[in-house]
């Protein structure tokens, strides 16, 4: 068979564009990324951005300087910023390659309308795959300079990329991507106007006004509540600036946190984040510790949250070409652990400052990094690394441990730790000595054991010889009763036999292959009522009308605005949580007669709260939560707080949120599972026996309770080898 062999030649310049094209630009939030970055290139003091996800059509507008020459846009590594090595060893501006224009061109249909500044004309031009259709043609004029690029149909060439963003839950994803990159963009240029418009439901998704200060932004993106934490901080070193602001109070998330270097942001996968976020762990975890016994539980939740930090790091001499290339790989910038050191020494600055750290706890933290190096060295039996280190020599005789104390005396506070050289732990105390019998120095007449030795010598060796010639018992010679199958499956349970109840506790059932198994009747009766209150339909069809409703505050506009998004209360509803933003009546013609209407109550009763910025109501709850919940109002806002916060996490894939329970809620039904199950020493018929199996083979999880312990095990027969006993001779005994 011969195998055609072509010649090597270089690509079509259409492939090349397209390869190219593809690489650049990959998804709809990179395309406005670079759009907007050449807005803020252009000096622009207002930019307003409009997405139309389900079109794959993007706007961008600006009030910058405007293009000079549109006849040379569309063309490949053509820039007004960067022309030489010099231009690119001194970068100011985000674009410099040329490319970012022209792959969009390439990927779909553009129209730019543009005026230049020291211009009285507006000019307008369409491109499709980097060609200009047509000829540039004066277009109404613009009542101030400034650049407004269209965009349809992005990725029109790419239907597989079109694809990965078809359903409802990946259109809101790309939005909040959208979002997210013009809220960073807004922290680092606080002069700079931002507006995001959605433009699939024709709405104003994000609104952020200049202001002359990043902690101003701020305060627009999160609400009064949070921003009334904020501390800001400068710190200054050769060359390098850093300032930003941290909060004393964390969040559920990790929504408010911003790292920028020269006006690049950091990726937040990076470890530069969790350097920041294990410190602000550590300082919580000692504050904690101190005050365990007079910090009211609802602090410690609060302290126990990602801190939220916004830190800008700006030095001349780190090359911005450098930092773009490697955003994504940061951790190979040159820089890396410089940069890592500084925003170490920045962060444990604003925890002193603020009372979260001290310098005891800093103090603390070294000697227990010092003691774990000294002990790695002990484990590892070279001692010469330290001087300080000393076996300690013990004067008993009588009894000797089986892993000699390690002494470890600290250099700058004289502080002498004893360390196990086997596990690694330290002490303040030597270990205390096992009390074994007899341990201590005995006054016993040793005279007339002598004579014992040899036969007790002798007795030892034959008893030896009887333990060393024991074999293992055959299970066979017991009968096939007593084989036990590798995994139980629920298909076991359908075909297995009922024995009937023992000891008032267990079910004994027998299967197929003749093994026996003993089932846990309180485990397996709170596995079944767990997963039959846990069914969504069950829990949605009853519910029960609250009145008046719960009121609900939230801690800033951005966590209000995530409550109220209608993808959130739809999936609140499917577990029978139904939210409001007004407390209007319900119409009588929209409660269905699996509906319960509660009346007033005290247990409804609330303090009013004349602070409430952003509030929802609870209007509705499942029937098997609600009695915990009406005297609890702190338990139902955890559980939808925590929640809708996981719904975040999980991207509002669907697959996953409409199949899982709210874990808050869970918690109620095990506890309510739990003590409405069958108990220990209830008596149970056989009929009573065979619906409990029946019932537990149709369960998700069979083999555990509610809380995660066995419901059923197999039996196995243990048998103890019998006992040789050396025959007796009583004639030798002289009565």
């Amino acid at each position: 068979m011969s195998i055609e062999r072509y010649p090597i030649e270089p690509l079509d310049s259409s492939v090349v564009y397209k390869l190219r094209s593809s690489l650049v630009i990959s998804t709809l939030t990179e395309c406005v990324k670079e759009l907007v970055q050449n807005a803020i290139d252009a000096e622009a003091s207002s930019i307003h951005v409009s997405v139309d996800t389900e079109k794959f059509s993007i706007q961008v507008s600006d009030n910058g300087i405007g293009i000079e020459n549109m006849s040379q846009l569309g063309r490949r590594h053509v820039s007004s910023k960067c022309h030489s090595l010099k231009d690119l060893s001194q970068l100011k501006t985000f674009g410099f390659r040329g490319e970012a224009l022209a792959s969009i061109m390439n990927e779909s249909i553009v129209k730019i309308i543009s005026r230049y500044r020291s211009s009285t004309d507006t000019f307008e031009a369409v491109w499709r795959e980097s060609k200009l259709m047509g000829e540039i043609s004066k277009h109404t004029r613009m009542a101030q300079s400034g650049t407004i690029v269209i965009v349809k149909d992005l990725f029109y060439k790419y239907p597989v990329r079109r694809r990965q963003a078809s359903t409802p839950y990946q259109y809101v994803v790309m939005m909040e991507s959208v979002k997210r990159l013009l809220t960073m963009y807004a922290l680092c240029f606080p002069c700079i106007q931002f507006t995001l418009i959605d433009g699939t439901r024709e709405t104003r998704v994000l609104s952020l006004k200049k202001t002359s200060s990043s902690i101003d932004t701020f305060r627009q993106i999160a609400g009064p509540e949070i921003i009334k934490y904020i501390e800001p901080l400068e710190m200054h070193e050769d060359n390098i600036n850093i300032r930003g602001f941290f909060s004393t109070h964390g969040y559920l998330n990790k929504t408010y946190q911003y790292l920028f270097i020269n006006n690049y942001c950091i990726p937040t996968t990076n470890d530069l984040y969790k350097v920041i976020s294990n410190l602000f762990l550590s300082s919580f975890k000692n504050v904690l510790t101190e005050s365990n016994h007079t910090t009211k539980q609802k602090d410690r939740r609060n302290m126990a949250k990602h801190p939220i930090f916004f830190i800008k790091l700006e030095c001349d001499k780190w090359n911005s070409y450098d930092i773009s290339i490697h955003l994504d790989i940061f951790d190979e910038f040159s820089e890396f652990h410089y940069i890592k050191t500084l925003l170490q020494r920045f962060t444990r600055q604003f925890l002193t400052l603020s009372g979260l750290t001290t310098e005891k706890d800093e103090t603390v933290s070294k000697k227990r990094k010092t003691a774990h190096s000294v002990t790695e060295s002990i484990i590892s039996g070279d001692s010469s690394k330290n001087p300080y280190v000393r076996y300690s020599s013990s004067s008993s005789t009588m009894l000797q441990p089986t892993n000699p104390t390690v002494t470890w005396a600290d250099p700058e506070t004289g502080t002498v730790y004893y360390i196990d050289p086997r596990t690694g732990h330290s002490f303040l105390a030597p270990p205390a000595t096992p009390n074994y019998p007899f341990s201590h120095a005995s006054t016993i007449d040793r005279s007339s054991l002598k004579r014992q030795n040899s036969n007790h010598d002798n007795n030892s060796q034959r008893s030896g010889s009887h333990i060393s010639s024991m074999t293992p018992l055959d299970n066979s010679q017991f009968g096939t009763f007593l084989s036990i199958p590798n995994r139980l499956s629920r298909e076991d349970l359908k075909s297995a036999k009922v024995l009937g109840q023992v000891d008032c506790k267990f079910i004994a059932i027998k299967l197929d292959d003749k093994s026996i198994l003993m089932m846990d009747q309180h485990a397996a009766d709170e596995r079944i009522k767990l997963e039959s209150m846990m069914k969504s339909d069950i829990i949605s069809r009853k519910t029960v009308v609250l009145e008046p409703y719960i009121p609900f505050d939230l801690n800033s506009a951005a966590e209000y605005e995530m409550m109220t998004n209608d993808r959130i209360l739809e999936y609140l509803k499917i577990w029978g949580i139904h939210l409001v933003t007004t407390t209007t009546k319900p119409i009588a013609s929209s409660i269905s007669d699996d509906t319960i209407i509660l009346s007033s109550s005290h247990y409804f009763s609330s303090t009013p709260n004349t602070k409430a910025y952003y509030r929802v109501y609870v209007t509705r709850l499942p029937e098997l939560i609600v009695d915990r919940c009406i005297t609890n109002h702190a338990l139902i806002k955890t559980i939808i707080r925590d929640y809708v916060y996981w719904i975040v996490e999980q991207q509002y894939n669907p697959a996953i949120v409409k199949t899982n329970c709210p874990k808050g809620m869970v918690d109620i039904l095990k506890s309510k599972a739990c003590r409405s199950a069958i108990m220990f020493n209830d008596p149970l018929s056989l009929e009573q026996c065979q619906d409990i199996v029946d019932n537990l083979s149709k369960a998700s999880f069979p083999f555990q309770c509610a809380h995660g312990r066995p419901s059923v095990i197999p039996l196995s027969l243990s048998l103890k080898p019998t006992v040789i006993q050396r025959t007796i001779h009583w004639d030798k005994f002289k009565l």
